[in-house]
């Protein structure tokens, strides 16, 4: 599976975007595995910002380290 996974990774551009990392996962792929609506994806992609915790999902379903300033993950603390 790694080397599929680079080939995969290889033939996509960079995920600059959530709309990028929504597109290259696949909305059908994600409203099944994430139990969401079209409704919320087009949420995450207005807002530019996706949950902390799909980050390792989106990861393997993309096959790409994803920029993770596009996800909430909180803060260190001050």
């Amino acid at each position: 599976m790694g080397l599929e996974r680079k080939k995969f990774a290889g033939s996509m551009g960079v995920m600059e975007t959530a709309s990028d990392i929504i597109n290259a996962a696949g909305r059908d792929r994600l409203k099944v595995k994430f139990g969401v609506k079209d409704r919320v994806l087009q949420i995450y992609a207005a807002t530019n910002m996706l949950p902390a915790a799909c980050f390792d999902a989106l990861e393997n379903m993309t096959g790409q380290q994803l920029p993770r300033h596009l996800f909430t993950f909180k803060g260190a603390a001050e």
